[in-house]
């Protein structure tokens, strides 16, 4: 090692023991003023009886589950491995696994930057990225599963962009494992799937996409299986990990004629009995009485797609009161962090430059994020995990233009361009 290179991986170190430590003081500073938010009790009672008795169950009744009763609303993998933390140091293990998995989205913010061919000191911009983007770091102080999901993004987007460069069985099977993963934290995880499906299938011959396809989708369900296996048992629909889509649409998309946004005006008018109901049957009533409403009333549905739109890209949450000081600083970093990179996206696609693999695959997934969320249930919360994603793809594009303008290289050759453009 030249004595250059050994200054280098001090530097290196020293990067990031001042992030991991950037983590663990706001997650230190948050807990000390801990107050709960939506679903992040029902996780932290999850991960406590699971930790416990090993029962996945709440103690308070949710979502017309009875307390006690096996949950299926709540998705097992975050709750899961908050179990691991609690076990091991009660609430103070929750937070330490908190902090680990912001320490965790950090290297894969690296990682993934250097996938997507940005140059070591681009890359680190997304890590500072990580870790000063105010509304992320709002969520070093809540146990819920933005940090997690944007792990899970991270690595199913970066190991997805693998695979749509060099489509092995290796990256395959690698894929799978890790959507399947990400598919028992937050489902929608697994979104990116859309846009690596969608890649490859216009250039590879069909028989090796179908062959590729079947081994992903085995590799994928025998890591569901034992979870699936466990809703069957319990009532629930063996084909999901949790049961939400029927409660989300009936409750969000207008069609039942209330407002889940603002139920103090317009309340849900939920079926009577749905706590009498399976699980599966109370989903599969809510989810066809909606779909029944949005054939009935389209018009309906749209305008509430639109409403949906703004709340997925609103500068600040529209169901929680904040101080003008607190908007003000929320508005002002959806700007900076969303809105420039968002308008650098559609500069770019306006002037029509060419997107690369890794921009491709970006945009793609972004347009797929928010379009299910805007015909489902959106909001800040549900947008959050993909600024991260969007951000990479501004800098992707950012450091595109300026190599072509003639400028200093500030970008490296994609991994495998050269393999591609030979095969």
């Amino acid at each position: 090692m030249t004595r250059k290179t050994g200054i280098q991986t001090y530097v290196r170190g020293l990067l990031w023991a001042f992030v991991f430590t950037v983590h663990g003081v706001l997650v230190v500073a948050a807990s000390w003023n801990h107050t709960f938010i939506p679903d992040e009790s029902a996780y932290l009672n999850l991960a406590e009886n699971l930790s416990k008795s090993g029962a996945y169950a709440l103690d308070f009744a949710s979502f017309w589950h009875a307390p006690g009763q096996p949950n299926t609303y709540y998705a097992p993998g975050w709750p899961a491995l908050l179990a691991v933390g609690y076990s091991v140091g009660g609430m103070t293990g929750c937070w330490i696994v908190l902090w680990m998995v912001w320490c965790v989205a950090s290297l894969l913010a690296h990682w993934f930057g250097r996938e997507c061919g940005l140059s070591e000191r681009w890359s680190w911009v997304l890590v500072a990225c990580i870790t000063v983007y105010p509304t992320y770091a709002y969520y070093h102080g809540h146990l819920m599963t933005e940090p997690i999901t944007i792990c899970f993004l991270l690595a199913v987007v970066g190991f997805g962009l693998r695979f749509v460069r060099r489509p092995t069985v290796g990256h395959c099977v690698v894929l799978a494992v890790v959507s399947a993963a990400g598919h028992l934290t937050r489902t929608q995880a697994v979104l990116p799937l859309v846009a690596v499906a969608l890649l490859p299938a216009t250039a590879m011959p069909w028989r090796r996409l179908l062959s590729l396809a079947a081994m992903f989708v085995l590799v994928h369900l025998a890591v569901l299986v034992p979870w699936l296996a466990r809703m069957a048992s319990v009532g629930a629909n063996p084909s999901s990990v949790k049961l939400k889509l029927g409660i989300n649409l009936f409750t969000y998309c207008g069609a039942s004629g209330g407002d889940g946004y603002r139920p103090e005006v317009r309340p849900v008018p939920y079926p009577p009995n749905l706590e009498n109901l399976t699980p599966s049957d109370r989903d599969r009533l809510l989810r066809q009485l909606a779909v029944a409403a949005i054939i009935d009333r389209p018009g309906d549905y749209l305008r509430t797609c639109v409403d949906r739109a703004g709340y997925l890209l609103s500068p600040t949450p529209n169901f929680t009161q904040a101080g003008f000081v607190q908007t003000i600083m929320l508005a002002s970093a959806t700007v900076l962090f969303v809105y420039v990179p968002l308008a650098a996206v559609l500069v770019a696609l306006f002037k029509r430059r060419l997107f690369e693999d890794s921009g491709r695959l970006l945009l793609v997934t972004l347009c797929v994020w928010y379009t299910f969320h805007i015909a489902i249930h959106a909001s800040i919360r549900q947008r959050l995990p993909s600024d991260i994603l969007l951000m990479t793809l501004s800098l992707v594009l950012w450091t595109k233009q300026q190599l072509q303008g003639g400028g200093v290289s500030s970008m490296r050759a994609e991994p495998g361009a050269a393999a591609d453009g030979g095969a």
